[in-house]
């Protein structure tokens, strides 16, 4: 990891329900908050997660036969910071619960205030609001392969007035060279490609 790199590791725990219990450790997802420069967001800005997604389920079919057959709609993660942003956190927190929403949205409020924008709480009014509408998030195995997918559409308004909507889709393969973490490695690929894929500075740059 180079000098400019910080790192937030989201540790998500899938609880399973299964016939010799739940597994101990769950699904890791680890997501690495670049150094960027988001210049244009000069205003405290309100981060919103909806998920809008027709199927909650996050364990595809082919997947469940590995990870369990039941998963329940809520995560456990954890958070660690790079040396390089350690003077304004406080450490690893202790693991929370949490539904998928309030995940991601604590990647996007991480990949911005650990760049300097301004983050509100969860419930507050700001000047400046993103909204992440969840459309997808899914991990899946065939045929010796995981898949994972993520896909929202990301709309940064100010004062009401849209500045601009931005739809992402990602998706990742790995082979299963490693079993269940070969699965682990492919949804971490993607929710990084996710999360980072939303490119604020267009919109800021239109609205000047």
């Amino acid at each position: 990891m180079t000098n400019i790199t910080a790192v937030l590791i989201l540790t998500a725990m899938m609880i399973c329900v299964t016939l010799s219990g739940c597994a101990s450790e769950g699904l890791k997802v680890s997501y690495e908050v670049r150094k960027e420069e988001f210049g244009g967001l000069h205003s405290p800005m309100q981060i919103r997660v909806v998920d809008t997604r027709a199927d909650k389920e996050i364990v595809g079919p082919g997947a469940k036969p590995t990870i369990g057959q039941h998963v329940l709609g809520y995560l456990f993660f954890s958070v660690a910071y790079a040396p390089i942003h350690a003077l304004n956190r406080n450490g690893p927190q202790v693991p929370e619960e949490a539904e998928l929403p309030e995940t991601v949205r604590r990647a996007f409020v991480e990949r911005f205030s650990t760049n300097g924008v301004l983050i509100t709480d969860a419930g507050d009014v700001a000047p400046v609001l993103l909204e992440i509408e969840l459309n997808k998030f899914l991990l899946d195995f065939s045929f010796g392969t995981w898949t994972a997918e993520a896909g929202y559409r990301a709309t940064l308004t100010e004062n009401g007035a849209v500045l601009c909507s931005q739809a992402v889709e990602e998706k990742r393969t790995k082979h299963n060279l490693w079993g269940y973490s070969s699965g682990e490695a492919a949804l971490s690929d993607v929710f990084n490609a996710a999360v980072n894929a939303f490119t604020p500075t267009a919109c800021t740059r239109k609205s000047t």
